[in-house]
């Protein structure tokens, strides 16, 4: 397919630079960040890029600024997953830049860098702990009698472990915790796991028992820490309630027979107690995309709007839906109390538009990435997809409005392009991953036709100009990788991106990898990379 490249478009009369200033002020500041003695080399800095990538810059001397831009490979590690669920392994840093890697797993016993867990007695999650050069730290697992599964992972400011996700097993023992499922299929959970030693501390199920008829449970789907608190978003169906730190709960009723609201709270995280919940529902579905700390202290979410009007129960936050089926919302929220500061909708009829990442910069602007199929007005600035194609922007952190939007991908491309998580490095200069499977061209950096479904990274400077572009290349007719996720490391500014794949795949350093088995089953990956 012809490849086509849509340039910033910048709302009428608005300039941003994108820049972020270490050690920013706020009710949750950024700690400082002390930069790398003037000519230093960039740590683990590695021989060029066997995979498939696309570099417009080289290395160097650096000095206070950003490192030299490069993205090549330093390392890999890959996991049998024995389940067909195209979920991503999930990866986390901490601040002495130790990885952490979760996943889920099933069948047989499986191996992380050495160390090998037990069997699953249906669907598990793995947790593992390396040191900045790849060794095991520990590796546990945590399951019932049948299904748990993780779908976020954060690190909090004493390198403690946060996962949310949601489990189907009638109980479920978590440490000294015991969660009993309530929910019509599945119950979500939020949990909080020691740092030094992948010992289980806590565990909350936020799920009451449904009326009859009706339906219950859900999925916890986002976490976010940043410092002493954890922001947790979760899809809901039923009544549910979470506990707060000051003593009682935040009771939410069913959102309407078997519909789905999003709920989203503000944990600290020795309690994992709420200083505050809220939710967005409405006749039909509100789920959540995303939801990030910004470094002033307030919450910020994402979600999908079904209804054709989603608020909260106390009316802070109101989104009047713009499409015929679903639109995609931003909302900010104050740390103090969870009211909504403003909520910006984007959607339009016939159009496919998700927000499905968000990062927050230490001087206010909110970075987003995901997707776009057809027309829409993002502020006062027209996008028009000619595919499925993907979606980065900026918008004022103090009131919403878009500074810039842009798009790209293959001319007609149908196939799930599209970008799903974003992080930024002490710079501010933003790590984008998600997946492609046509030819493109980003901003100059050319990335060739891929098998179907191929994990897509990119970098660029905190202008939104792109520096690198990497993609996972195929070995075999048959590559499916899906994800990602992606974590900063804060001691390297590298970057490392988690997926799951089926078949033959090359990582960067030229050998092929084959998954578990590629007609049945799916093995994880993560894959680091320089600045």
């Amino acid at each position: 397919m012809a490849s086509r490249m849509t340039l910033w478009t910048l709302a009428a009369g608005v300039a941003t630079a994108w820049a972020a200033t270490a050690g920013c002020t706020g009710d949750d500041p950024t700690p400082a960040f002390t930069a790398p003695d003037a000519g230093a080399a960039p740590d683990g800095q590695a021989p060029a890029d066997a995979g498939a990538d696309a570099n417009a810059s080289d290395g160097g001397t650096f000095d206070a600024g950003p490192p030299p831009a490069r993205g090549d490979f330093a390392s890999a590690i890959t996991f049998a997953m024995n389940i067909l669920d195209p979920d991503p392994a999930l990866v986390a840093f901490d601040a002495r830049g130790n990885m952490f890697v979760a996943f889920t797993y099933a069948g047989t016993s499986t191996t992380v860098a050495g160390k090998t867990l037990p069997t699953a007695a249906a669907k598990d999650v793995a947790l593992a702990k390396l040191d900045p050069a790849g060794a095991v730290l520990w590796a546990t697992a945590f399951g019932g009698t049948e299904d748990e599964l993780v779908s976020s992972i954060a690190v909090d400011e004493a390198g403690d472990v946060v996962i949310a996700g949601r489990f189907t097993s009638p109980t479920w023992t978590f440490g000294t915790t015991t969660l009993t499922r309530v929910g019509t299929f599945s119950d979500p959970f939020v949990a909080k796991v020691r740092g030094s030693d992948g010992v289980p501390l806590v565990a909350f199920d936020y799920s009451l028992a449904p009326a009859a008829g009706s339906q219950s449970g859900g999925s916890c789907t986002k976490v976010f820490a940043r410092g002493a608190r954890v922001a947790v978003a979760c899809a809901l169906r039923g009544p549910a309630e979470v506990p707060l730190g000051a003593g009682g709960v935040t009771a939410f009723p069913a959102p309407g027979v078997n519909n789905t609201r999003t709920v989203l709270a503000l944990l600290d995280t020795t309690s994992m107690k709420a200083a505050w919940a809220t939710s967005v529902s409405g006749t039909l579905n509100e789920l959540p995309l995303d939801v990030h700390i910004a470094p002033q202290g307030h919450v910020l979410a994402s979600l999908v709007v079904g209804s054709p009007l989603a608020e909260d129960p106390a009316k802070t936050i109101r989104i009047t839906r713009k499409s015929n089926v679903s639109d995609t919302a931003i909302v900010r929220l104050s740390a103090v109390d969870g009211r909504a500061a403003w909520a910006q909708g984007f959607g339009a009829t016939g159009t496919e538009v998700r927000v499905q990442a968000l990062a927050a910069t230490a001087n206010g602007e909110v970075r987003f990435a995901g997707l776009l199929n057809g027309s829409v007005m993002m502020g006062t600035v027209p996008l028009a997809s000619t595919g499925r194609d993907m979606l980065t922007g900026v918008v004022n952190g103090d009131d919403g409005a878009v500074l810039g939007a842009k798009i790209y991908g293959a001319t007609g491309n149908t196939n799930p392009d599209e970008l799903t998580t974003i992080a930024l490095d002490a710079f501010g200069q933003p790590f984008v991953g998600g997946v492609f499977s046509a030819a493109f061209s980003l901003d100059g950096l050319n990335l060739p036709s891929p098998a179907f479904g191929t994990n897509l990274l990119f970098k660029t400077d905190a202008t939104g100009t792109p520096l690198w572009a990497k993609a996972v290349t195929s070995s075999a007719a048959a590559l499916d990788v899906v994800g990602p996720s992606l974590a900063v490391d804060p001691l390297t500014h590298g970057v490392a991106i988690g997926g799951s794949f089926v078949g033959t795949a090359n990582f960067g350093d030229g050998t092929p990898v084959d998954s578990a088995n590629a007609a049945t089953a799916r093995s994880g990956f993560v894959v680091r990379r320089t600045p």
